[in-house]
């Protein structure tokens, strides 16, 4: 996944589900391991995922801010943290081995060359945004 669908998971989980904020980050660690074993397509571009980060942290800090909710941050970041080492090695910054169960191989991370991976990624974050602006009327969290 890119880590706007990653980034918006964990917000939702962690304003939905967790009132500590450190289960709302590890919420969005779980979830990114879930996220990266569906058949999906990652940029293969420094810039795309430079753009697509700055997006997806623009909008959780907006989020978070909009809603007053620490926890839809700490879950987002739960689920964006995952990709610094994917993110530093493309960079050139770590040129050791990689550590996260579905970046490391462990787990699968499986990747789709077709055109409907994207579809599934914009549909992923459009529930994610619903379910955050449902406001916490889930009754889940509170």
């Amino acid at each position: 996944m890119t880590i706007i669908p990653h980034a918006l998971t964990g917000a939702a989980l962690g304003r939905l589900l967790f009132r500590k904020r450190y289960l709302a980050f590890m919420a969005g660690v779980g979830s990114h391991i879930f996220l990266d074993m569906v058949p999906h397509w990652d940029f293969w571009t420094i810039k795309a995922g430079v753009i697509n980060t700055a997006l997806a942290l623009g909008g959780v800090i907006f989020l978070s801010l909009r809603f007053k909710d620490p926890y839809l941050f700490w879950g987002a970041a739960g689920a964006m943290v995952p990709d610094i080492e994917v993110a530093t090695s493309a960079l050139g910054l770590w040129r050791g081995p990689l550590y996260f169960p579905t970046h490391s191989g462990v787990l699968p991370h499986i990747q789709a060359s077709s055109w409907w991976s994207i579809p599934v990624q914009v549909l992923l974050s459009l529930a994610c945004i619903l379910l955050i602006f449902k406001d916490g009327k889930l009754g889940l969290a509170r």
